[in-house]
């Protein structure tokens, strides 16, 4: 089983999330946070596969968070949703250590595809 969980206050990109999480197989969904501390408290007791960061924050932006999700875990798949859509954030995103960038706003298709793919690559390496 795969955990995924994200760090958002936009009501509408949560919603996007939890519909695009829906179809996914072998996902279990851990309710999101909306800042960066609250994700370090929750991420103590559970270990995180996947996390979708969201670059607009109340404390920190999502590349700041990237780079200190990095520090203390290389493994983590995190997918930036990328609300500027420059290719300076996203270029930066990947330097921090994102393994997808989905600019916003988008569809679900998009983001159900990306996270289905995540999943996928993940289930395979630890087989």
């Amino acid at each position: 089983m795969i955990f995924l969980t994200y760090i958002s206050i936009d009501s509408e990109l949560i919603k996007l999330i939890k519909a695009s999480t829906e179809p996914v197989s072998n996902l279990k969904v851990i309710d999101g946070v909306g800042t960066f501390k609250e994700f370090l408290e929750a991420y103590r007791n559970i270990q995180y596969d996947i996390v979708i960061i969201d670059l607009f924050l109340p404390e920190k932006n999502g590349l700041d968070l990237i780079g200190s999700i990095r520090k203390t875990n290389e493994d983590i798949t995190i997918i930036l949703i990328d609300k500027i859509n420059s290719k300076h954030t996203v270029e930066r995103a990947f330097r921090l250590g994102a393994s997808d960038v989905i600019p916003y706003p988008t569809n679900e298709e998009t983001l159900s595809s990306t996270i289905y793919h995540r999943v996928n690559t993940l289930l395979n390496e630890s087989n």
